[in-house]
């Protein structure tokens, strides 16, 4: 048999070029695809996640964001946690707190295989994915139940009863915490120094609500009570003095002791009632405020300006100054301040004193005070614009000597902070930071992981109805048969 012999085929030289040029092509799209890859892998978390929670979990503050702009010295977040078992909001805000600064690292540490790292900071048994700030000055721990935790601040008297009747538990509102944990960490462990608050007693100061309480630990500052009486005196470590509306006057030794402590550099926060704060019933206290160049100015100051009161024209909604203890406020913040009197700067000695917070030139200060009969100007009462906040400085030898003053209690009210979103509070910390000489305040609010259901009314039922069962369906099978048909045509 003759074998038969296959006849070859000529080389397609064309088509061997094209080939060529497709693979060439292919080989230089991967290199793009695994080039961009690598760009975007460089880039920060914050540039290429973004924050799809119902709550913007992962959304830092400002006030986050100039705290870290500020770090300038190795800060290390440790994550404690098991490998395989970490938080994954937890981690993820980490690393965008990383990628804020080339400063701030972090790392995670698993107790199982290092179990002498959590002893190394505290004493406390720590739940898995709590979290340890580190730097050189100092170490800041967070418990996991610090970040996360359900509030039972709105109990109704029922929730009560089957708790302890029944061991039902009620529900809460639960919170993610890890901004405010996170970014107050991070103050405590670069501040060059921890500052501390000394409240004045003896003259039935109020005490601060919890709330408040939770401001000065939130800014990382201590607190302590302070009696001028003892033999002690001022302690060295005292940052600001708080005098928190005292209901009797000091003595003239108290007085004296104030005198100097802001001679030699000191700082004094007062808050002041106009039921108590008058030149007869405190002309000790008043000493105080004179050296600094400020006295009371006796009335209630009443607003006509419908613009800048709520409700009552004694509920005062004043404008804030952006100089001295404004500088790191918002241009629109807001403060509700009732029933306050009027500060007077007499411009005597030589502290610069300075209104902060002041009413309209419509308001005026209304001499009966708490027996006011009419809102209508009468005789005696004097012209607004009224300082209901002002603030002092005198350059001595022992450093700046600082007042700050509001002239209502309602300044520390949870109450009426409540009213305008926190608007009290921040001033009031504002103040304290700008004594302290802290730049940034890192109040931050933590946020609530419970997400309310979206309610349509039931007048709005049929509309939707429609829209979503018939009109959207109907659309889409539309556009389907134009596309269809004209495919068909062709």
């Amino acid at each position: 048999m003759e074998s038969e012999k296959k006849e070859k085929k000529p080389i397609n030289l064309r088509a061997l070029k094209g080939g060529s040029y497709s693979l060439a092509l292919c080989a230089a799209v991967l290199v793009v695809v695994i080039l961009i890859n690598l760009f975007v892998g460089a880039l920060p978390s914050t540039k290429t996640k973004l924050d799809a929670s119902a709550v913007g979990l992962f959304t830092l503050s400002e006030e986050t964001k100039k705290l870290a702009a500020s770090v300038t010295e190795p800060v290390t977040f440790y994550l404690v946690a098991p490998r395989g078992q970490e938080d994954a909001a937890i981690s993820e805000l980490l690393a965008r707190y990383a990628d804020l600064n080339e400063n701030i690292k972090t790392e995670t540490v698993d107790p199982d295989t290092n179990p002498a790292f959590v002893s190394q900071y505290t004493t406390s048994t720590l739940a898995s994915n709590s979290v340890i700030a580190v730097s050189a000055l100092r170490s800041y721990v967070i418990p996991y139940d610090s970040i996360y935790y359900t509030s039972y601040d709105n109990l109704t008297d029922e929730d009560l009863y089957n708790y302890y009747y029944y061991g039902i538990t009620p529900e809460g509102t639960p919170y993610f915490s890890g901004e405010p944990e996170l970014t107050s960490a991070l103050d405590y462990v670069t501040a060059a120094a921890i500052p501390t608050i000394y409240a004045l007693n003896g003259h039935d100061e109020d005490a601060l609500s919890s709330t408040m309480n939770t401001y000065f630990t939130a800014d990382n500052m201590l607190t302590a009570s302070l009696t001028l009486l003892s033999d002690t005196g001022i302690p060295e470590d005292c940052s600001v003095i708080l005098i928190n509306n005292p209901k009797s006057d000091i003595s003239v030794f108290e007085a004296e002791r104030l005198t100097a402590y802001l001679r030699s550099g000191g700082r004094i926060m007062l808050v002041t009632d106009f039921r108590y704060c008058t030149a007869e019933k405190m002309p000790n206290l008043l000493s105080v405020t004179e050296a600094m160049g400020m006295t009371v100015s006796e009335g209630i100051v009443v607003e006509t300006n419908r613009n800048n009161y709520n409700t009552y024209q004694t509920y005062l909604l004043p404008t804030i100054g952006t100089a001295g203890p404004g500088a790191s406020l918002s241009a629109d913040q807001y403060v509700l301040l009732p029933n306050a009197h009027a500060i007077a700067l007499t411009g005597e000695g030589d502290a610069d004193a300075s209104a902060w917070i002041r009413t309209t030139t419509a308001s005026y200060v209304k001499k009966s005070g708490t027996d006011i009969t009419t809102y209508e100007k009468e005789d005696g009462d004097t012209d607004g614009p009224c300082a209901v906040a002002a603030y002092a400085a005198l350059d001595t030898d022992g450093g700046s000597a600082q007042l700050v003053w509001f002239s209502t209690p309602s300044i520390v009210s949870d109450q009426m902070d409540y009213y305008v979103n926190g608007g009290n509070s921040a001033v009031f910390m504002a103040g304290m930071n700008w004594m302290c000489e802290k730049k940034i305040s890192v109040s931050v609010l933590a946020k609530q992981l419970q997400v309310e259901a979206l309610v349509v009314p039931e007048s709005s039922v049929g509309l939707w109805t429609t829209v979503l069962t018939v009109l959207i369906p109907g659309a889409i099978l539309v556009v389907g048969f134009v596309l269809w048909f004209r495919r068909t045509r062709r």
